[in-house]
């Protein structure tokens, strides 16, 4: 018995033995192979960590500030491997984790530049522009240009650095955190081919690229307008053909349905519409116009910019599809007024016009217009973003919402995520303490996934 018992088992043993040996070589070959991928799982988890919320504790996962600044540190001082690695950390994201709102758009802004990949910074250098009131314009440093790193024109210094629009990393980073705050649609500020701002150069080689690393996080990029030199309707026109023939096949070209049936059409801001009179517009905005778009394969709804109590007129006899807000300054204008957004919706309904309200987490462009403090608004801690987004999302037949802005630093209206920092030593950054660099991510998390559950309630 007790020979038989050893044989026994030192079959089993060795059958054992054998079995792990033939479980164990794949794994162990697995590892060497491709020993990154524990790492790459612990890193992804240092990117999102899991924090309480300061106003919602069931946003859960929220970007960490920490590894983006120490990835844009390693792209400053040319780490290429960290740099790498880093890029793969932003790059494994579980998409489907994270829902966003299609119907919540954030004003983007791609004309950033700095040396690294630029050779030269472009809008980081905004110079104090003048007023045009000579009188007034002599109290201030006007005409003078900031000196990036450390003195760039804007209130507030982000947490990226005086980056570069054109640096995939940087917006890969932004395409994340906009997914993290539930945001669908990038409103990217837009000059036709060849043309930019007075302070920027033209990004259209870009695009493609933006257009590729939205997609990868389900964001959808939609089109502002900027007023260019000899804007007309018909450069509009070709505008919108350019835009559709090149972009219109991209997964993360922004299409919206319409009131007239089931076939969706792409969705344009024009920015400033009302320096073209009304009846120009209807030439290209009206039904039976000569050089209509209506019914085309270049029609869009179109809308444009509400500033004055009068263009509410204006954009319905031109033949807009409806109008939005844009200036994140309360009392600024009769559009950016929230008590008057009743009003402006009720003349939407009557019309069969579409209101989209602008939202803002404050304004501050003293950095680039120092004689313009009457217009700043505080943030307060976030309760005039908030106090914003509960005067839109309560309007009864409001469907989009559109936030100035994400990126729109020279007017210090940006949720994206700014840092503390001095300015050569001197003056200190407006920051968002005492709350984290991403508090106003969070924020737009609360009211996009508040916005998007109450209308599943409806539907």
């Amino acid at each position: 018995m007790l020979v038989c018992g050893r044989r026994k088992w030192r079959t089993i043993i060795i059958f054992l033995v054998i079995i792990s040996a033939l479980c164990i070589f794949p794994l162990y070959s697995g590892i060497l192979h491709e020993e990154s991928t524990d790492s790459y799982i612990a890193k992804q988890n240092e990117v999102f960590v899991d924090v309480p919320s300061i106003t919602s504790p069931d946003i859960g996962r929220h970007f960490n500030p920490k590894l983006l600044a120490g990835l844009m540190a390693d792209i400053k001082s040319n780490k290429s491997n960290n740099v790498i690695n880093h890029q793969k950390v932003l790059m494994k994201q579980d998409v489907d984790r994270d829902v966003v709102n299609y119907n919540v758009h954030a004003f983007y802004y791609a004309w950033y530049g700095n040396p690294g990949q630029d050779g030269e910074y472009f809008h980081w250098n905004h110079e104090y522009l003048p007023h045009w009131e000579k009188k007034i314009s002599d109290k201030y440093p006007t005409g003078q240009a900031h000196i990036p790193p450390d003195d760039i024109g804007s209130s507030y210094y982000p947490l990226l650095g005086p980056y570069s629009s054109s640096d995939e990393t940087v917006t890969r980073s932004h395409m994340i955190q906009m997914q993290q705050a539930g945001i669908g649609v990038l409103a990217l500020s837009w000059y036709p081919p060849g043309l930019a701002d007075d302070h920027g150069k033209p990004i259209e080689h870009y695009i493609p690229t933006l257009f590729d690393i939205a997609d990868q996080y389900n964001i959808k990029v939609c089109f502002h307008i900027e007023p260019y030199k000899d804007r007309s309707p018909e450069s509009v026109k070709e505008n919108l053909k350019y835009i559709i023939e090149t972009y219109g096949d991209h997964p993360a070209f922004y299409r919206t349905s319409t009131s007239e049936g089931s076939r969706k059409l792409p969705l344009v801001y024009v920015y400033d519409s009302y320096l073209i009179p009304a009846n120009q517009w209807s030439k290209i905005l009206k039904k039976r116009a000569e050089i209509s778009i209506r019914g085309s394969i270049f029609d869009a709804v179109v809308i444009g910019l509400l500033v004055e109590k009068k263009h509410i007129w204006e954009l319905s006899s031109a033949g807009f599809d409806g109008f939005y807000t844009y200036f994140a300054a309360e009392k600024f204008s009769y559009g950016s007024t929230r008590r008057y957004w009743r009003e402006i919706e009720s003349f939407a309904i009557e019309n069969k016009m579409i209101f989209i309200p602008s939202i803002g987490p404050g304004y501050d462009d003293t950095s680039v217009r120092p004689w313009n403090n009457i217009n700043s608004r505080k943030r307060n801690d976030g309760a005039y973003y908030e106090t914003g987004w509960h005067k839109a999302t309560t309007l009864s037949t409001v469907n989009i919402v559109s936030i100035t802005s994400f990126n729109e630093w020279h007017e210090g209206t940006q949720i994206e995520p700014a840092s503390p920092q001095s300015r050569h030593g001197k003056s200190v950054y407006l920051t968002y303490e005492p709350h984290d660099p991403d508090y106003y991510l969070k924020l737009t998390k609360k009211w996009s996934m508040k916005m998007l559950n109450a209308t599943r309630d409806v539907t």
